[in-house]
């Protein structure tokens, strides 16, 4: 992706916020991340940023079951990721493009970030950075194959699809074969129904 993008997030829990950023820095488009704990904090840093995709706790933003119209009127152009980390009403999927929730892994995370603001900037899919035999690769290691059968069904050696995967986790920034799939579903590489339902560990 050629455009480098801005975020804001904002969490009450340290901790939370903190993991959040860690994840967002590993992907190779985000440029700048501003983080705070409430809406009313934000709001005394009277930033005049401008952010391609903000996440926000419903506790830090709500007012009653919605987010408040300010909130909402300030992000109007703004994708909306909403942080789940309790119960929460349903309503408030009226005023996010998507949520993550304090259950989601590090891929998964970083997965819908990457889709997300690649549909925001109407930049290159990180994937199409990929080269055809690493997409490849990459379709056969979602599908929860071995490096072997890789090796097997492609006709190359094991230690060049140990090559191609360093390349494809080092542009994706996924290193995880689960990650893999996620990402190769959400970018339509392959269809859900391809990924295995359990992938076995020492399948690597």
């Amino acid at each position: 992706m050629k455009k480098k993008c801005k975020i804001l997030v904002i969490e009450p829990s340290d901790i939370i916020r903190k993991g959040i950023v860690d994840i967002l820095n590993t992907v190779s488009c985000v440029n700048k991340i501003d983080q705070t704990n409430t809406w009313e904090e934000f709001l005394t840093q009277k930033t005049e940023a401008q952010y391609d995709l903000v996440l926000l706790n419903p506790m830090a933003c709500c007012r009653g079951p919605r987010l408040r119209p300010q909130v909402l009127e300030k992000f109007e152009s703004t994708l909306l990721i909403g942080i789940i980390t309790t119960i929460y009403n349903r309503d408030l999927h009226k005023d996010y493009h998507d949520v993550i929730y304090l259950s989601d892994t590090e891929d998964e995370i970083r997965s819908l970030m990457v889709r997300h603001l690649t549909q925001k900037t109407g930049s290159t899919p990180v994937h199409q950075l990929l080269s055809d035999r690493e997409i490849e690769v990459l379709k056969q290691f979602a599908r929860g194959m071995s490096t072997k059968e890789i090796a097997e069904t492609l006709h190359i050696s094991t230690h060049t699809v140990i090559s191609h995967r360093k390349n494809i986790s080092s542009k994706l920034g996924i290193k995880t074969t689960s990650g893999m799939a996620i990402y190769a579903v959400s970018a339509k590489l392959i269809d859900a129904s391809d990924v295995l339902n359990d992938i076995p560990k020492n399948r690597e």
